[in-house]
């Protein structure tokens, strides 16, 4: 194993495109990006199989995850099985899997026993996401020990947002890298 420290990118439905700060830091920083084979029709085993594959193929030890959106319930839900990689996680904008403005059923990324995620983590939520609740984000992150942020309202915080490169959660993210022993 290497000890030298690998950051992912970790999409969430329908991937993460050119305008969605995700992609602009994989080509300002050289993060890498953890693929799906069906952006569109997410299924949790499927998705798990190739984001564990991706973690093992590293070679890395020190992974630092970069999550949006269904990406953040991706990484929870395999944290269990993954942790001996993981040194940190910046999760952006989890969805309520109950909310019904998602349009595809998200069942299968439901936890039915949360944890503590025991590495340094923090969730980033905006005040309007049409997906998830500031009150869901919140108990969210105190159910699994994240230190969670409120931006104010920036929606969904993809490309949508009109944050360009997203120097804010970039900032935030140099800030939770700092935390990592």
């Amino acid at each position: 194993m290497r000890d030298t420290i690998t950051i992912f990118t970790v999409p969430g439905l329908y991937g993460s495109g050119t305008r969605h700060w995700q992609t602009r830091w994989e080509k300002l920083y050289g993060f890498s990006r953890i693929e799906q084979n069906d952006w569109d029709n997410p299924e949790y085993s499927k998705w798990d199989k190739l984001f564990c594959q991706k973690l093992a193929e590293s070679g890395s030890n020190q992974v630092i995850l970069v999550a949006h959106s269904l990406g953040c319930h991706l990484i929870l839900k395999s944290f269990i099985h993954v942790n001996q990689w993981i040194k940190g996680i910046f999760f952006v904008a989890p969805p309520d899997l109950k909310s019904t403005t998602i349009k595809k059923d998200l069942y299968s990324f439901h936890i039915d026993t949360p944890y503590r995620v025991d590495v340094p983590a923090y969730l980033i939520y905006s005040e309007n996401d049409p997906f998830a609740s500031a009150e869901y984000s919140e108990k969210l992150g105190h159910i699994f020990g994240l230190h969670t942020i409120n931006i104010g309202k920036h929606g969904h915080i993809n490309s949508d947002s009109d944050i360009g490169n997203w120097d804010e959660g970039y900032a935030l993210f140099k800030r939770l890298i700092r935390q990592i022993p």
